[in-house]
């Protein structure tokens, strides 16, 4: 039986353990690096050019950590680690970018994509994937709801809309600000959808917009 730690799930979790692990911040900086935590998820970034040594002072900030949480009880796993540059695709395109980084004694070799607290930035922060498996999740949702909408009074299936699709739509929404307008229709279209569902009304017989108008 544990002696320490924290129930899975429990309210007070995160912050119990975010207060146990408050010191990692001191130690991250100690290195010049920059961090955002939830809970167990840290982020590491600092900024990288050509001729710095931001790579090697990654990879001596996590070996620091690696010690930090092995002394404490703790383990910091390489293998649910993903590292990434971000960047303009002309500055990407161009050769000399290291292929990897050490993180707690294990090469990562560095993807084109990175999925932050459930939000997925691509390498040149275009949007694309984001918006992508943001629709995928909204449609497969959609599926089931229209599916149940005939056994549903409208007021429930507003609720139910609102808080399985409208939650993903609103989800980090800041992030969607100077977004390719084509990203905006495809969530658009979501939005439309939803209102047709909800106030059952099949296509092409009302006008999306005043759907949307009387769901507000």
């Amino acid at each position: 039986m544990s002696i320490c730690g924290v129930p899975q799930g429990s309210v007070l979790g995160p912050l119990l353990f975010y207060i146990y692990v408050s010191p990692v911040g001191r130690l991250i900086r100690h290195f010049n690096v920059d961090f955002y935590q939830y809970a167990d998820d840290i982020t590491l970034y600092t900024a990288i050019t050509f001729d710095s040594q931001a790579s090697n002072q990654l990879s001596r900030c996590t070996a620091a950590l690696q010690l930090w949480f092995w002394s404490n009880g703790l383990l910091l796993n390489p293998d649910k680690s993903v590292a990434a540059i971000f960047g303009t695709n002309q500055c990407l395109s161009r050769p000399g970018w290291p292929s990897h980084v050490n993180i707690a004694g294990a090469d990562i070799f560095l993807d084109n994509k990175l999925k932050i607290l459930g939000v997925t930035f691509h390498s040149s922060m275009k949007l694309d994937l984001q918006v992508a498996a943001t629709v995928r999740s909204c449609n497969y949702h959609l599926q089931a709801l229209r599916s149940l909408r005939n056994s549903l009074p409208r007021d429930i299936a507003v609720n139910i809309a609102c808080s399985i699709i409208g939650s993903r739509l609103d989800y980090c929404n800041v992030i969607y600000f100077g977004m390719a307008e084509a990203n905006f229709h495809k969530l658009q279209r979501i939005k439309n959808r939803v209102a047709r569902i909800v106030c059952d009304v099949p296509r092409r017989q009302q006008h999306s917009a005043d759907l949307l108008r009387q769901l507000h």
